[in-house]
């Protein structure tokens, strides 16, 4: 049987910000090394075809390739710049609201609330959850990205690693 744990904080819009940051800095390594593999192609075909110059339509293709490749990575760079605005104006509008946060661990479920929302989910729903210097992510099942991020910053050290180990308990964690 869990313990359960309980912790109430107030939202800090930088916090939110510093973890969004780290939210992104994950998937963002996740998607390059996919990005990567499509931005060494086209030089490994324009490599191919200055060695043998008996099939034009590989340089056609390369030079398709490379534009695909910069788009890609173009579009990834925008979609950066989006996600930190959106992630900025939620902070503003969150912290105009003086929100309390909080998080609530036991043996059934996952509980959240806040003063819009309260959310429970039992640990059925969730499949996994990944740890960094300063972030706890959790996720749900079906999702590449985590429902709930929480902050070292926000709870303070004795209650982060108090709920990484409950989580230990409940979840795998990602490596």
């Amino acid at each position: 049987m869990m313990e359960e744990k309980t912790v109430t904080f107030a939202f800090s819009s930088q916090n939110y910000i510093d973890s969004h940051t780290v939210l992104w800095s994950t998937y963002f390594a996740r998607i390059s090394k996919i990005y990567a593999v499509w931005s060494l192609l086209p030089f490994i075909i324009i490599m191919v075809y200055a060695f043998s110059k008996d099939n034009p339509l590989a340089l056609v293709f390369a030079i398709g390739l490379t534009i695909y490749a910069v788009l890609k990575w173009v579009n990834l760079f925008r979609s950066k710049r989006r996600y930190m605005d959106n992630v900025l104006a939620n902070a503003d509008r969150i912290e105009q609201n003086n929100k309390q946060i909080t998080y609530s661990f036991t043996d059934e479920w996952l509980e959240y609330r806040d003063s819009e929302k309260k959310l429970a989910y039992s640990w059925s729903t969730y499949t996994s959850f990944e740890e960094t210097d300063s972030c706890l992510l959790i996720k749900l099942m079906g999702e590449d990205d985590p429902q709930f991020i929480i902050a070292r910053s926000d709870i303070g050290d004795e209650d982060y690693d108090e709920i990484a180990e409950l989580l230990k308990q409940k979840l795998e964690p990602e490596s």
